[in-house]
């Protein structure tokens, strides 16, 4: 069962994460480059997901995807170099 499905473009590539109810998957143009799995997830904000140096137009950065869950919800934010693209600002 997929919680959330986030999927953002920055600079011409798209990333996609999947959070279900065990895993979160990271995609980048259609490449699974990093899966996390827990049953527990993070009541404060944490790291959950990292790609590092992703050819971008403007250079080689960093991913970074956050995890959040609250009572009854997962929130997640997608980060290029810590700059927020997707997801809920947490």
């Amino acid at each position: 069962m997929v919680l959330n499905d986030i999927i953002c473009n920055y600079e011409g590539i798209s990333i996609k994460v999947i959070n279900s109810m065990t895993n979160a998957k990271l995609f980048v143009d259609g490449k699974l480059l990093d899966q996390w799995n827990s049953f527990n997830a993070p009541i404060f904000k944490s790291l959950v997901l990292k790609v590092v140096n992703v050819p971008f137009k403007s250079g080689a950065k960093t991913i970074q995807v956050y995890c959040k869950s609250g009572l009854f919800s997962v929130k997640l934010m997608v980060c290029v170099d810590d700059e927020h693209i997707g997801g809920e600002k947490i």
